[in-house]
């Protein structure tokens, strides 16, 4: 089964330019979307602190499929185009049963894939790998701690984190996660997440702030609108999760702050939209 969905991805990364620019080209660099309000009050006033635990996630409703999007942006005052294809399966990972997760792109400065491997029951990442050219980075979750590396530009950053607990896995990972949960109008809970670039946890706020009809290219559907952000407030991502079915994001949309760690430029965007599918 194929089909499309909208999704805006906007990505902020810590590590030095140049390795940057290696590993994500346009697709990953430092964005922002300018009136798009995800850091409200509400949601940083429930992470006062870190979560000391996830709430309960549930695989029962994922289904397996392809989505394919079409993408427009601009970097730096420069347009561009890009697609990519997402893809939810079901897998073994060294015996274990999993959810592979698998986001392959083909961007201005070339192809680039991030699989992530799931538990299949409880949502949470096992493994990850993202690559784009030579660069590379491979992640291992286990036992609260996660181990791996960062290629890119003849540098290698090595991965040795203690996060005390289970973690989400930023983007997409996250956000099926995200998916699976009890959402209903006022629904709020803490989130654990893994930062890659900062190698730390990060505390997130998670609340339903209604309802909507949205539509894209493929369909109008019936939603959930989801903001999650830091304590801070100074960042965070609008979900549009539908209401019933398969709970797929039908549109995402994230702000990042003007400037975070790396000198990456900042007043770029990047739009994904859903087109005709197969």
């Amino acid at each position: 089964h194929t089909s499309v969905l909208d999704r805006t991805k906007y990505v902020s990364m810590e590590m030095d330019a140049a390795i940057l620019a290696a590993l994500f080209g346009l697709e990953k660099l430092h964005v922002s979307l300018a009136g798009v309000d995800t850091a409200a009050d509400g949601i940083a006033a429930t992470m006062a602190a870190i979560p000391t635990k996830l709430p309960t996630f549930s695989a029962k409703g994922v289904k397996t499929g392809k989505y394919k999007y079409a993408q427009k942006g601009e970097i730096m005052g420069k347009p561009f185009e890009a697609t990519s294809t997402l893809s939810i399966a079901k897998a073994k990972r060294g015996g274990q049963n999993v959810w592979m997760v698998s986001d392959e792109a083909k961007t201005p400065m070339g192809n680039a894939s991030d699989t992530t491997y799931l538990d299949s029951k409880t949502m949470l990442p096992v493994s990850r790998s993202i690559k784009q050219g030579p660069a590379t980075i491979e992640l291992a979750f286990k036992n609260g701690t996660v181990k791996g590396s960062l290629k890119a530009g003849g540098q290698e950053m090595p991965v040795n984190a203690n996060t005390e607990g289970p973690v989400l896995s930023e983007g997409t990972p996250m956000q099926l996660a995200v998916s699976t949960l009890p959402l209903a109008n006022g629904y709020k809970v803490g989130l654990r997440s893994f930062d890659i670039m900062t190698a730390k946890v990060e505390g997130l706020g998670l609340e339903v702030k209604g309802t909507e009809n949205v539509s894209v290219p493929a369909g109008k559907f019936n939603v959930y609108r989801v903001e999650i952000a830091p304590a801070d407030g100074s960042s965070g991502q609008t979900l549009w999760i539908e209401k019933t079915g398969a709970r797929r994001i039908v549109k995402w949309e994230t702000k990042m702050p003007a400037q975070k760690g790396g000198g990456m430029p900042a007043g770029s965007r990047y739009q994904t939209t859903r087109h005709s599918g197969e």
